[in-house]
């Protein structure tokens, strides 16, 4: 009996070791350099930085992206731009703050007035866009303009359509043009979709089928409905080109477009025999595969 006494008691000794593991008794920070910790807490501003990093990462300490708005914060309130440009970010997509579009646009220009291209790229979008701040084409183009060497195809794109419509800028087609070419050659489908128009049109370039056709694919490609209507209706006179691209877009369409690519699509698929049309949708079967994503 006295034994088993003994053997109690040492249990209920040692059973503070037992009941709390070594990974629950660590600090939540326990992953962090300890010098780099000391040192943001110290009000260190990079070592701030550094902080929210991990904390938004997650590689070293668990993801926690309300600790990483607030290291971020703290970092971005000294005026370090990085912080003040992930923290709008954060504030853009609502991670661990409440979502504002407004206190985003507000930390973008913050980094933006340091000279931080990617924060001119966010501020310049929400000019465009008119999110956080008003609709101003004029800003917009300024910042997209200090922001081009991110080449950034949503930013290229978009500049492009100020310069073509004369927008925020003095019209300028031609620029329009090599900027729309920049896009696409970076997959941005829209582009990809006005570089084969112009080509088709020989606006802003010469005229070139065989350049508009290379263009409007690769929009395809990337999901554009358009470049499928538009290369349906450049197959008119080939039935089983004309039959594949109609089956792709007419389902998507909508008013007078559905209307054509309907019609395209049910007389091409008439003038087609047995076999030809069985190529085509076997064709048809192998491209949605291909593209999934796509309707």
């Amino acid at each position: 009996m006295r034994k088993r006494w003994v053997y109690l008691a040492l249990i209920f000794i040692l059973s503070p070791f037992f009941l709390i593991s070594p990974a629950a008794a660590q600090s939540p920070s326990a992953g962090i350099d300890p010098e780099i910790q000391s040192r943001a807490e110290a009000g260190q501003a990079q070592a701030e930085f550094q902080v929210g990093l991990e904390y938004f990462n997650g590689d070293n300490v668990p993801r926690d992206f309300a600790q990483a708005a607030g290291w971020f914060r703290k970092a971005a309130d000294q005026g370090l731009r990085q912080a003040q440009f992930q923290l709008g970010m954060l504030c853009m997509r609502g991670l661990g703050v409440a979502q504002s579009d407004a206190q985003a646009a507000q930390w973008f220009a913050r980094a933006a007035a340091q000279g931080m291209v990617e924060a001119q790229y966010e501020l310049g979008m929400s000019y465009l866009r008119g999110i956080g701040v008003p609709k101003d084409d004029a800003r917009a183009a300024a910042l997209l303009q200090e922001s081009a060497s991110l080449r950034k195809s949503d930013g290229l794109y978009s500049l492009a359509l100020l310069y073509e419509e004369g927008s925020g800028v003095s019209r300028d087609k031609k620029k329009a043009f090599d900027l729309f070419l920049e896009a696409a050659t970076q997959g941005n489908a829209e582009a990809e979709l006005r570089v084969g128009m112009d080509y088709a049109r020989g606006q802003n370039v010469k005229q070139d089928d065989s350049m508009a056709n290379v263009w409007l694919r690769q929009a395809a490609e990337h999901g554009s409905v358009e470049a499928e209507y538009e290369l349906a209706q450049r197959s008119t006179q080939d039935h089983a080109e004309a039959y594949f691209w109609s089956s792709l877009a007419y389902k998507s369409l909508d008013g007078e477009k559905q209307v054509k690519a309907t019609t395209l699509h049910d007389s091409s698929m008439k003038k087609l025999k047995g076999q030809e049309r069985a190529d085509v949708d076997v064709r048809l079967e192998q491209w949605r595969d291909a593209h999934p994503e796509q309707p």
